[in-house]
This record gives structure tokens, C-alpha cells and sequence, in this order.
């Protein structure tokens, strides 16, 4: 993307917007499970950590906050200590919770996750789903009356556990009858919201069928097919100007009427990483459209910044750093493992050869550009893995790097021989190998077979180990004498 869609995510800083909804808060049990239980057949996980995130409305208000929006939440917590803790986290991310109440005897819904690895063994939720009471129920609504009219756009977050009763849409609905304020829907039963003329709803695949009152594709490839041809269906039922379905690892499909349906992709991650993806599509896709972006624009911009935000293990958030550097246009630059290893099963599957390497590069000298561009002529796409700034400090000590790991990813962002750059923060990336599995992995003629370790994991999957010609009198360490040497000198002068 080009500058045009930086300046967007930047303008995301200029809108005020409210959230609405079910403020829930998720958290994560994370461990090693090697046994099972002698009571029965589960794993015994222990635990080794524990963490708690805003999840629904609290995480899309979380997202619209990281990416620069003054948000202001508007839901209910319980008076416990769960919602204070929710209330510290929605504090941390930058969110207005000034309208958050608190109702006696309601718990706070927490969602607590256990997962080993990858894997998510086992989910866990407690608190109050229920209605919320009609004294809290009067509260939210005179608060709506006040502000209503002070925001840029507001977001409907509606999990159907009881912040939004059918007299707070009600007045919602007479309130966008004589307003041209944006209302974005994202609800687990949007037939509650067919007549209030909102401007996008963001159903999941599940929550679109339910909708349709259709049968689940047999296979997660005929999804795409199965929801285009109701695109239109869709757009009349809930009487909304766009329908966006996400769609988890098969994207998302946009519709507007009498238009045809825009698709975006995604990564697929383990289903550990992807709770809150359609959260932060939400935010993103309710701050485009309050910008009056293109319909292709908003859905690309909300797609990236949920696959951004799923890069991650467990709810995450999409910074407007990381959108931005996202779309900066160094787009060699792989950020997660996970995204790196869709890029190289993408490659394999088209019968591309995967060369890589690694190394510090700190100063890129004639050398290190000779060498790469032997090395990329070796396959079809070459990878290279950068150390981080304390990987090169172990390595090297305590005076490297020279150049920071932003800067020698731009400098050798720079050279055509180079796909894709990875970083890494182990002494070597025998870990990374192992999840990428490259045909040929490389190293300069300073090393031999013997000083690495790699070898052995490489040949073991039938990958093969390149050593290239050692190039003279070209070295970091000499660089960074030579610039050294006048200066020594010149204290004993």
C-alpha cells in the first residue's frame, strides 16, 4: 500500500468513537502438558503462567484505543474484582471507562483459557450473562441521550450476554431515525437490529448462517461459494448498506448493494491465537468507514490489523505502529513465525525452492551483498534471518550491534536478492529452520560444516547445506577498526 493508506491509519487519532456492549475479560492458563489423569482421560497441565486481556467490546474498544481513537466503552462489570481488574486493563490500552458501571451482585463473565503449546485444551467461563438490571439499564440509556451526538462513529459489540436490551436498541434505533451518525454492528444475533438502518454489521460465517437459516458447508473450502450467492439476502435482511463476513482463514467477504463481493485473505493460525480477530476487524473497518475510505480500502486495512492482531497467542490488539509498518512498504519484513511458515508452505506448494541464511549484518559491507546475491541464485526465494539487537549482543558483546534491528532490516531490505527478513533472538536458528524447513540453508566461507549445528538438523529432512567462497578483506569487525583507529590514535597524540 502506498502513503495514501498511512495517512489513514494516522487519521485514525482524529475520531472520537463509542463502544457499546459486552465487556468481557479473557484470560490464559498457559503450561506443559505430558501426562494424562489417572481419573480420567485429560491431560494435566501445569501451570506456568497466567494473564488476563480485555475480550469482546472491552478488546474491540482496546483495539480502537491502541490505534490511536479516543474511545469511550460504554458496559457493565460486576462489583468484584474481576471488574476492577478489567477496568485497570481498559485503563492501560487508553480507553475512556468513565461510562463502565458496576452492578451489585452481577460477576463479571471471565472466559479463562488453559492451553499447552499451541493447543487449547480446555475453556472455562464464569460470571453473569444475564439481562442487566433495569436501574443499570436506565443509567446506560440516559447516558446514550447525552453523548450520543459527540462521536465520530459508534460500535455495537453484542454478544447477547445482556448489556444491550431491547429498550437500549430502541433507542438506538430512534436516535439514527433522525441522525447520519455511523452505527456499525457486530452481534451474535443481528435479526434484533434489521430495522434500525445501520451502516455495517460484521457477522461471523456462523453467525451469517444462523442468520440465513442455511446448513454449514460440508468443508471450509465451500464457504466462499456457499456466502457469496446470499450476499444480497444478507444486505436485506438486517437492511444494512454493508455486510463484511469474516470468514477466520479463508478472509472476509464484503457486500454492498448491487455491487459484487469484495474478498480479503488471511493466515491461518492455531485456534489458540484467533479469539478476538473479529474485534479488531470491527474497529478497524468502523475507523476506515467514519473516514469515508473506499469500501476496498476499509475491509484490506481491517483484514491486515486482524491478521496482525492473531499474529499473537491469545486476544491481542492491532497498534497503529504495527499497522503501519505493516503497510510501510517493507513488506520483506516477516514479523511472526507463524506468517513466515504460510509464506514458505504457499512457496513449496507452487515448487519453489526456499534458500536461507542467517546472520548479524550489522554493517553490510561488499561482502555480505556479494555473498547474498550468490546465495538467492541457489532457489527461487531467499529468506534471511537477521539477529536481534541482544542476540548480536551475546554473540559479539556488549558495544554491538552498530546499527539497531530496524536499520539493518532496511538496509538489506533494500537489496533485490533478498524475499523475505526475519528476526531472531537464540544463538542460532536451528528452531526456526526446523518450523520453515528451507531446501538450502547457507553460510559464508568463514564457516565450516563442523561449526554448525545446523547441518545436521538440515540433511536429517533431505535439505542440503551450501558453504560459498570466503570474500578477502571484507569484515564487520575490520570495518569497525579502521573507524576506531583514528580515534585511539588521537588520544596520545
Amino acid at each position: 500500500m502506498n502513503k495514501k493508506t498511512i495517512n489513514i491509519i494516522k487519521a485514525f487519532s482524529s475520531l472520537n468513537i463509542l463502544v457499546i456492549g459486552d465487556a468481557i475479560m479473557d484470560g490464559y492458563m498457559r503450561g506443559e502438558s505430558e501426562r494424562l489423569s489417572r481419573e480420567a482421560p485429560v491431560p494435566i497441565v501445569e501451570i506456568t503462567e497466567e494473564n488476563y486481556v480485555g475480550g469482546g467490546a472491552a478488546n474491540t474498544a482496546s483495539n480502537l484505543a491502541s490505534l490511536g481513537a479516543k474511545t469511550y466503552l460504554l458496559s457493565v462489570a460486576g462489583d468484584d474484582k474481576e471488574g476492577e481488574i478489567l477496568k485497570n486493563l481498559l485503563i492501560k490500552s487508553g480507553v475512556q471507562t468513565d461510562f463502565l458501571f458496576k452492578q451489585d451482585k452481577r460477576k463479571t463473565l471471565t472466559k479463562m483459557r488453559v492451553v499447552s503449546g499451541s493447543h487449547l485444551i480446555t475453556r472455562i467461563d464464569h460470571g453473569s450473562v444475564e439481562q442487566i438490571s433495569p436501574e443499570t439499564e436506565m443509567k446506560i440509556i440516559k447516558v446514550i441521550n447525552s453523548i450520543y451526538h459527540k462521536f465520530d462513529t459508534v460500535v455495537v459489540s453484542d454478544y447477547g450476554y445482556g448489556v444491550l436490551t431491547k429498550s437500549i436498541i430502541d433507542k438506538l434505533k430512534k436516535l439514527k431515525k433522525n441522525s447520519l451518525l455511523p452505527i456499525i454492528v457486530d452481534a451474535k444475533n443481528l435479526i434484533y437490529y434489521q430495522d434500525i438502518g445501520v451502516d455495517a454489521v460484521k457477522p461471523n460465517y456462523i453467525e451469517a448462517i444462523n442468520l440465513l437459516g442455511i446448513s454449514k458447508a460440508k468443508n471450509h473450502q465451500l464457504r466462499i461459494p456457499q456466502i457469496k450467492q446470499y450476499g444480497q439476502k444478507l444486505l436485506n435482511l438486517i437492511q444494512s448498506k454493508i455486510v463484511a463476513v469474516t470468514l477466520d482463514r479463508d478472509g472476509a467477504l464484503i457486500f454492498e448493494r448491487d455491487r459484487p463481493a469484495y474478498r480479503t485473505y488471511a493466515y491461518p493460525v492455531p485456534d489458540s491465537n484467533s479469539s478476538g480477530a473479529g474485534d479488531t476487524f470491527t474497529a478497524v473497518f468502523a475507523m476506515a468507514l467514519a473516514l469515508h475510505c473506499p469500501l476496498a480500502t476499509s475491509a484490506e486495512l481491517a483484514s491486515a490489523a486482524a491478521n496482525l492482531s492473531v499474529s499473537e497467542e491469545g486476544t491481542s490488539v492491532c497498534t497503529k505502529e504495527k499497522l503501519i509498518r505493516f503497510f510501510s512498504g517493507n513488506s520483506k519484513y516477516v514479523e511472526t513465525r507463524e506468517e513466515m511458515i504460510f509464506l514458505t508452505e504457499n512457496y513449496k506448494r507452487e515448487g519453489k525452492k526456499i534458500v536461507f541464511t542467517n546472520g548479524c549484518f550489522d554493517i553490510i559491507h561488499p561482502g555480505h551483498v556479494t555473498y547474498l546475491s550468490q546465495a538467492k541464485e541457489l532457489g527461487d526465494i531467499f529468506i534471511v534471518a537477521v539477529n536481534t539487537d541482544e542476540g548480536v549482543r551475546k554473540l559479539k558483546g556488549w558495544e554491538r550491534p552498530i546499527n539497531k534491528l530496524e536499520d539493518r532490516i532496511n538496509v538489506l531490505s533494500a537489496l533485490s536478492s533478498v524475499d523475505h527478513i526475519i528476526s531472531f533472538s537464540s544463538d542460532n536458528p536451528i528452531s526456526l529452520i526446523e518450523q520453515i524447513k528451507p531446501d538450502i540453508y547457507v553460510k559464508g566461507g568463514d564457516y565450516t560444516r563442523e561449526t554448525l549445528p545446523e547441518v545436521q538438523l538440515v540433511e536429517s529432512y533431505g535439505g542440503k547445506v551450501y558453504i560459498l567462497p570466503y570474500i578477502k578483506n571484507h569484515s564487520t569487525t575490520n570495518i569497525i577498526r579502521k573507524i576506531r583507529r583514528p580515534i585511539i590514535n588521537s588520544l596520545f597524540q
